[in-house]
């Protein structure tokens, strides 16, 4: 119903309500199932598995109760809705960009749907989860970069430099199997939709950083295998192209 409708020029106060309204809901759903999709063995997780018999709801008809898979299926589609309705939201509402604007996303609502995309990404197991994640986050970025100088257009660029420094610091959030999860799509996001704004410098000293993590003496085991995660994804992903064929 949303997609319908020209959102950046929907500035009312009912507007504004709704879609306060619907951020917030999608936050809330999304951490109801964060205890599954952040699990490290979700396809066998039940957030309740100490005082819960599946068998109980099996009936004399035969009919199975609640299974781990469903709890799954409906976790990580969960996550995939809210993170494409976050998404579209931050790609095609209005935004408050001063005092006299009157949008139907304030700085802090961009903000905040940020860190809790970043926050998917860096710590979902699930790869269907995440990857739904990425697509959400592409979105919000793409649309940050392209904003007039400030605050909210340096935030991409915070996320990046701060995703590196957890990287190096090795920290225990970060998801060291499944190929670093969805951390190579967080560091692909940032730096494929800044390279369509700044141009095919912008990925040098990034993946500098990364090369040096890869091979540093003093870096632990879990920052070379994120490190070189991340530079696999970064070296088959066929928009970068020619930008990191000089590596």
């Amino acid at each position: 119903l949303l997609s319908q409708i020209n959102l950046r020029e929907c500035k009312s106060e009912p507007w504004s309500e709704l879609i306060s309204k619907l951020v917030g809901l999608s936050f809330s759903c999304s951490h109801a199932v964060a205890s599954v999709v952040n699990n490290d063995s979700p396809e066998g997780h039940f957030p309740m598995d100490f005082d819960f018999d599946p068998t109980e709801g099996i009936g004399e008809d035969g009919v199975e109760g609640v299974t781990s898979q469903m709890v799954l299926l409906c976790s990580w589609r969960t996550v995939k809705e809210v993170s494409l309705l976050l998404g579209f939201l931050a790609e095609e509402a209005s935004i408050t960009l001063t005092t006299e604007d009157v949008g139907l996303l304030s700085g802090e609502d961009l903000l905040k749907i940020g860190d809790h995309l970043t926050n998917l990404l860096a710590e979902t197991k699930h790869r269907g989860a995440f990857e739904q994640a990425y697509i959400g986050f592409c979105k919000l970025v793409s649309r940050l970069w392209k904003l007039p100088a400030g605050k909210l257009r340096s935030l991409p660029l915070q996320w990046l430099e701060e995703t590196m420094q957890e990287i190096s610091k090795n920290n225990e959030n970060l998801c060291a199997t499944r190929r670093s999860a969805g951390l190579p799509f967080m560091i692909q996001a940032l730096i494929c939709t800044q390279l369509e704004v700044e141009g095919a410098s912008s990925i040098e000293p990034w993946m500098n950083q990364l090369l040096d993590l890869a091979e540093s003496v003093a870096a632990s085991p879990t920052t070379h295998t994120h490190a070189l995660n991340i530079l696999r994804a970064l070296f088959r992903n066929t928009q970068l192209g020619e930008a990191v064929g000089m590596f």
